[in-house]
């Protein structure tokens, strides 16, 4: 199962039928931009961590397709999920508003429109970046400081307590 964001249109794409899917907690989410040219062992990793993450919502941002064919993209990102279920949301626009010059990117936004992600923030809307090959761990560390938000801090706290409990 994976699940594409095509523009403003959220959607799973699951043996070869598209369905709309429930959109995660309003507002509030961790965009973790990427491509097809990181490694694919980094890829599967930040994948394989992101899955395990509690309190924050993660969702892979792509700019685009690869030679603009959707299958190829489907199935490698279907391949380097491997049993995660993350959104991936095909969004050029999010790139720009963000500033993403280069991936990966994790971005903490609170208070953004979900009904239109790319569109100009509010006064409430709040951001905070980390960039570089980065693992999970660090990344949350840095934003959890950075933005002292609570779902941040408990992602961090839960991560770390799986991380250290040798269940990897």
């Amino acid at each position: 199962l994976l699940t594409v964001a095509i523009s403003a249109g959220l959607w799973t794409i699951h043996a070869s039928r598209l369905q709309s899917f429930e959109k995660p907690d309003p507002g509030t989410a961790l965009f973790v931009f990427v491509s097809r040219t990181l490694p694919a062992p980094y890829v599967k990793q930040l994948q394989n961590d992101l899955g395990r993450l509690t309190g924050l919502t993660p969702i892979l941002v792509v700019r685009g397709l690869t030679g603009n064919e959707l299958i190829p993209d489907v199935k490698y990102w279907s391949m380097a999920q491997s049993g995660t279920q993350l959104p991936l949301w095909i969004d050029p626009l999010l790139y720009k508003k963000y500033q993403i010059d280069s991936v990966p990117a994790f971005i903490l936004v609170t208070g953004f429109d979900r009904e239109c992600p790319s569109c100009p923030d509010s006064a409430d809307t709040q951001a905070w970046k980390v960039t570089g090959a980065v693992s999970v761990d660090y990344a949350l560390d840095l934003l959890a400081t950075a933005s002292q938000l609570p779902m941040a801090l408990t992602a961090q706290q839960g991560f770390r307590g799986w991380f250290n409990g040798g269940t990897r």
